[in-house]
């Protein structure tokens, strides 16, 4: 026998004994049993690994024809390729740690019946293939992929349920078995049975297909509307690219109107010179289906469904050849997005710029391709701007004001081609120090000059610190406040994310600088979850002791968060002046008044806010050298909005000239 760093290497014919007599000592310090370890004893009948044991090589017991029993420790995270192949185990249970069980594991075990997998998240192609007695295995409920060929010739395995948590199965993993019935457990706990040849035929579960195939069709079998059709004895499965492109959210929507992709592929069919729509390229059906689908085509709103029909029939239909098809639609990633209701009406109103558009390189796919698949990324980055050219709520509906007339969108806050343009280019910066401001940047389309500039500001800041010091805060409802860190390159970018001038090309320009370089400068933010619904420019001035929230830019497309009383907006700005006075009263410096901005001030008309009394001109402190007005005192040569006024947000009276 032979042991090295806690691996068993090899065991001989004579060392049988040991594990029989003194097992203790067979076993001391061995966590992984080592390849080919067992392959010499051919006398080997039994064995039960102990506790402590995580691995078992690849070949391990390969071979030895008289195994018939093992026990397993729950300590086993892995059983490696061809561990047990050739062996007579009639049983087996894999433990509720293991991972893997590695290809041809027990191959051309002859003499198993059954196998229970208490756990075994992966099992790797022909595991169990050619095990001629397999009656019956019972499958974790962790299990997420099944391998090909994995129950190859197993021709007494008649019936399986495979686990609602299994994401992966391939078209031949049954190859050569005797299966009458598999039955595939929903979300409900019930069973739906179906044919293996359904299976062996489909492209769904083809190589290609194989990733996303089988969680498809799951996402068909959990649907109403598919188990009204198969309890009506009709056949509820659609066409391929039906399966594989629809998004769990839109299954019961094609089955109410899947009439319109019918109507779309005939179409479609004649004008490429095809008899039979069948016989439209597989691939090419795949894009023209995932276009329908994210253009509304199955959308509960009847207009919007008519106005996606006609759109693909007028603007598609006799444009495109399959192949041009294939490559200006193919790769919507529909599964992921699903229908985005303002994405399509973006698309179709501004096509005749998106169609001037589509060879434009971003780097990685055509141009309605990546705008699409990133369109959450691209609303993540301008939250506050809109397709719609009127005042829309959540549900894509119309808002009204109390005259009954639409509220117009401003230009500002209307999405244009050329923001999808620049946040998909593929910029590259040289020179990148702050990988994540160079990101920030391209979703902006800051040129070369630009970043540089604010990456130089991000760093001169860093270098110089902070004077203004404000705690996190501990709230956890509603709207919350944050004081940016000097090393956040959030900052360089706040007027972009709330559609404002603050930004380094527009006349806020000095407000960023100043707040990422000067230590008495910085940027607030206030967040409703991690959405960030306003934010302010913060300037100190130790001279007077005074800090100033400059102006609270909320977009208008936040406004509603922002006015909703239950968001609590003055809340959070109260609580930000309370912990601004504190913290840097704990550090050591004075502060006798924090003011706010009024010009084009977004909050100052909010409940609470409007009873906050404004800045006098004639209010004054009296200090050492004199007596100072409260009013004014921004820093110089920087844009501020206290030049409109100022409201009161904390005052200590104890330092005014007339007390």
């Amino acid at each position: 026998m032979k042991k090295e760093n806690g691996i068993l290497l090899e065991v001989k014919e004579e060392d049988l004994a040991l594990i029989k007599n003194n097992p203790e000592e067979f076993w001391k310090d061995v966590n992984v049993i080592g390849f080919r370890a067992f392959v010499e004893c051919s006398s080997l009948e039994r064995i039960e690994i102990p506790e402590g044991v995580g691995e078992i090589g690849r070949c391990a017991f390969q071979g030895c024809k008289k195994l018939k029993e093992v026990i397993l420790p729950k300590s086993l995270t892995k059983i490696c390729g061809a561990a047990f192949e050739n062996t007579s185990i009639e049983k087996i249970e894999i433990p509720e740690e293991v991972q893997e069980v590695g290809h041809y594991s027990f191959s051309g075990c002859k003499n198993l019946k059954e196998v229970t997998l208490l756990g075994g998240i992966y099992i790797d192609n022909n595991a169990f293939s050619c095990c001629g007695k397999l009656e019956k295995i019972n499958f974790s409920s962790n299990l997420k992929v099944i391998g090909p060929n994995t129950f190859e010739y197993c021709a007494k395995l008649k019936k399986i349920i495979l686990p609602k948590g299994l994401e992966v199965i391939y078209y031949d993993t049954f190859e050569g078995s005797n299966l009458k019935e598999i039955k595939v457990e929903k979300n409900n706990g019930e069973h739906f049975v179906i044919d293996k040849r359904f299976i062996y035929n489909s492209d769904l579960f083809a190589d290609r297909n194989v990733a996303k195939g089988y969680n498809r069709f799951k996402a068909f079998i959990n649907s109403d509307e598919f188990e009204n059709l198969h309890k009506q004895g009709k056949n509820p499965f659609p066409g391929v690219p039906v399966i594989l492109g629809t998004s769990d959210n839109m299954v019961d929507n094609f089955y109410k109107h899947g009439k319109n992709w019918i109507t779309i592929l005939n179409h479609y069919a004649t004008s490429v010179g095809k008899a039979n729509r069948d016989d439209v390229l597989e691939e090419t059906k795949c894009g023209l289906y995932n276009l329908s689908l994210i253009l509304g085509a199955y959308s509960n709103d009847k207009k919007v469904r008519e106005r996606a029909v006609d759109f693909i029939l007028k603007n598609v239909v006799g444009h495109y050849n399959e192949k041009e098809l294939h490559q200006q639609f193919g790769g919507l990633n529909t599964i992921k997005n699903g229908y985005i209701p303002e994405f399509a009406e973006f698309f179709i109103n501004r096509y005749d710029d998106w169609s001037n558009l589509f060879n434009v390189e971003t780097g990685n796919g055509s141009f309605l391709v990546q705008a699409y698949n990133r369109y959450p990324e691209f609303k993540h980055v301008y939250p506050y701007k809109t397709p719609y050219y009127q005042r829309r709520d959540e549900n894509g509906q119309i808002i009204l004001d109390q005259h009954g007339k639409e509220i117009p969108v401003k230009k500002s806050e209307r999405i244009k081609v050329n923001d999808l343009i620049n946040f998909l280019k593929e910029t590259k910066y040289f020179n990148v120090r702050c990988e994540e401001l160079a990101k920030l940047c391209k979703s902006y389309g800051y040129s070369q000059m630009e970043f540089e500039t604010l990456q130089e500001w991000l760093f001169k800041g860093i270098e110089r610190g902070s004077n203004i010091n404000c705690r996190k805060d501990e709230e956890k409802e509603g709207i919350t406040f944050e004081l940016l860190e000097k090393n956040n390159p959030l900052g360089a970018v706040l007027g972009d994310l709330t559609n404002c001038c603050q930004t380094i090309n527009l006349k806020g320009h000095s407000c960023v600088e100043h707040g990422m370089t000067n230590p008495n400068g910085g940027f607030m933010v206030f967040k409703l979850k991690d959405q960030i619904v306003g934010q302010a420019w913060v300037w100190y001035n130790p001279e007077i002791n005074k800090i100033c929230l400059d102006n609270i830019e909320v977009p208008d497309l936040a406004k509603g968060i922002a006015n909703d009383p239950k968001n609590k907006f003055y809340d959070a700005v109260m609580r930000a002046t309370i912990a601004l006075k504190e913290e840097m009263e704990k550090n050591g410096k004075k502060v006798d008044v924090i003011t706010m901005g009024k010009g084009y001030n977004d909050v100052q008309n909010l409940s609470g806010m409007n009873a906050l009394n404004d800045v006098s001109k004639q209010a004054s402190f009296a200090l050492s050298s004199g007596t100072v007005g409260i009013a004014g005192w921004a820093p110089e040569g920087v844009y501020t909005d206290t030049k409109s006024g100022e409201k009161i947000l904390y005052l200590n009276d104890k330092s005014l000239a007339d007390k």
